[in-house]
């Protein structure tokens, strides 16, 4: 029964850790604007989320991407 079906490629699945930087980039920005009267918060912010958005980099660079090669 199975000779007569033919052969399904493989379900794709959406690789979430790829689509982070995609919430960075409009994050980062939107931080700047928000809190513009608050500049010690905003300042905290923005190096926060710019040294997340690296530590993700470079947790991929190191760990995760070499999997996937």
């Amino acid at each position: 029964m199975s000779s007569n079906q033919p052969e399904r490629p493989p379900r794709r699945e959406v690789k979430f850790k790829y689509i982070v930087p995609l919430i960075y980039a409009p994050l980062l920005p939107t931080i700047r604007i928000a809190f513009r009267k608050q500049p010690r918060v905003r300042s905290v912010l923005w190096w926060g989320g710019l040294s997340a958005a690296f530590a993700h980099g470079a947790y991929l660079l190191l760990f995760d991407l070499p999997k996937d090669a």
